[in-house]
Formats: structure tokens, C-alpha cells, sequence
């Protein structure tokens, strides 16, 4: 997978992460802290963070990284995407995070999961990242949809009615990587099916 951006530099800066409401021992609660935890720590513990999903997903024969796990990492993981921009002193360190790192994490995750209810959720999760107003993040959510449908093959393919809405928002990007990187996806998605997407995307 290769996931090619250059632009210039982005300004550093965001907005600071909620504080953590002692007590409450509910799933819910449990998930939101989650979700902080990981949006909000340092570059290096998520960096660490992402290094450890991908190993557990790796060597999981018993599946315990299942849709209660999904549904409390999918999220965290994916905003990483946007988070990444703040901390990555150019386009070549964002480049490297996501490329070797987060895309990854996110393929192998996906390919673990093995089934298409629970790709959905991680499917969707990473779309909402092409309403990013970075380019380089919505170049980066249609790059791992892209090695999505590469890694499972034809199978994803269930997924496709959903995804095609996003195929024609990026078609239309006003950056030209994006819209590149929107024609391969289309063009991966041709192999798979066999067929002609422009009648599904007017």
C-alpha cells in the first residue's frame, strides 16, 4: 500500500481533550474514557497505542478482539488520522505515521474482523474522514478504503452501495491527489466486480 501526499505545511494546534468524570463503572463510561485516552495522549503512546491493536489483531486465533473491542477502539483509532495533522512536523512525518503505521493497524484490524457488519462500522468510521479540511486526510481515508477492498477482495464488495456516495463526493475534491487517489480506488473496485462503476456514480 503507498499513500502519497505533499502539501504544505499545516499549522499545529487543537483543541484540548475533555477531562475524565470520576466514578461510573459503566460500559459507557468505560468506552468515552477510552476514546479520550487515546485521542489525547501523547504522539509516542499512540503511536505505541496502534503498534499494540495491530499485534493483538495479528495474533488473536480466538477472536477476543471482537465487536465489543470494535466498537470501543474503531473511533479512537480512525480520528488519528486528523489528530495526526497537530502533532507531525510536515507532510513526510504524517505521511510516514499513516503509511506505516495507522493504515496498517486499520487494514489488519479489518482483515481480522471477518465480518461484514463489523466492517461496516469501520468502513463508515473511516469515510467521515473525506469531510476532513485537511487534504491530506481525505486523501488518506480514500487510500485506506482502497487497501480495504485490496485486502479482503471480493467480499467487500457488500459494501459498495454504501461507499459509492463517498466515491462521488471525492471524485469531486478540489485537490487533484485526492481526486488520483479516488481514481484508483475506482479502478480497484472495477477489478473486483467486474464491472463499470459510471453508472452507479452519476
Amino acid at each position: 500500500m503507498a499513500l502519497r501526499y505533499t502539501e504544505g505545511r499545516v499549522k499545529k494546534g487543537g483543541k484540548k481533550g475533555r477531562k475524565r468524570k470520576a466514578g461510573g463503572n459503566s460500559e459507557d463510561n468505560d468506552n468515552k474514557n477510552s476514546d479520550n485516552q487515546l485521542e489525547c495522549v501523547p504522539r509516542d503512546m499512540a503511536r505505541a497505542a496502534v503498534a499494540v491493536v495491530k499485534e493483538w489483531v495479528i495474533n488473536d486465533p480466538d477472536h477476543t478482539f471482537d465487536k465489543t473491542r470494535l466498537n470501543r477502539f474503531c473511533n479512537p483509532l480512525v480520528n488519528l488520522l486528523e489528530r495526526a495533522v497537530e502533532w507531525s512536523k510536515d507532510d513526510a512525518e504524517y505521511q510516514a505515521f499513516v503509511e506505516n503505521e495507522l493504515a496498517p493497524c486499520l487494514v489488519a484490524v479489518c482483515a481480522h474482523l471477518e465480518d461484514n457488519n463489523l466492517w461496516k462500522t469501520l468502513n463508515h468510521a473511516v469515510m467521515t474522514k473525506g469531510e476532513s479540511p485537511h487534504a491530506k486526510v481525505r486523501y488518506s481515508a480514500v487510500s485506506i478504503i482502497k487497501a480495504f477492498y485490496d485486502k479482503i477482495g471480493e467480499e467487500f464488495l457488500v459494501l459498495l452501495p454504501e461507499t459509492v456516495p463517498f466515491i462521488s463526493e471525492r471524485m469531486e475534491d478540489p485537490d487533484e491527489n485526492v481526486e488520483s487517489a479516488t481514481q484508483e480506488l475506482i479502478a480497484m473496485v472495477e477489478k473486483l466486480s467486474g464491472e463499470d462503476l459510471d453508472s452507479y456514480l452519476r
